[in-house]
């Protein structure tokens, strides 16, 4: 099986949110505001690939993947990221969190259900 990383880095082994786009059937602005990346980055590919945008982009996939054995589908562990509120971090999402700076706390959360905590 191809691992979402494999699937949406370019042949340089940089993130490419036009992959991520097109693997998660969503316009590549969404993947860009989701990812707390500058939308006007989209169209300069030097801006894509700074340390600070490729950070981000690589933080939501890191939470996408930890979902993902939980859930059914690449897609459904994308749309719990995107919108499923979190009664923990006061029914914030993952993606608001991400986008304040609290993706350490959204890891930490998921590695506590793994090892069976409760959410």
């Amino acid at each position: 099986m191809i691992s979402l990383y494999d699937s949406v880095c370019d042949k340089q082994g940089y993130i490419s949110p036009k992959k991520i786009a097109q693997h998660f059937h969503t316009p590549l602005g969404d993947v860009l505001h989701m990812a707390g990346v500058p939308v006007s980055a989209g169209s300069k590919p030097d801006r894509l690939k700074s340390t600070s945008n490729q950070g981000r982009l690589k933080t939501t996939l890191e939470i996408i993947n930890q979902v993902r054995p939980y859930v059914a589908s690449d897609l459904q562990a994308y749309a719990w990221y995107r919108s499923e509120p979190i009664a923990a971090f006061g029914n914030i999402t993952p993606e608001a969190m991400v986008k304040m700076g609290k993706a350490n706390a959204v890891k930490q959360y998921l590695d506590m259900i793994s090892m069976g905590g409760f959410a």
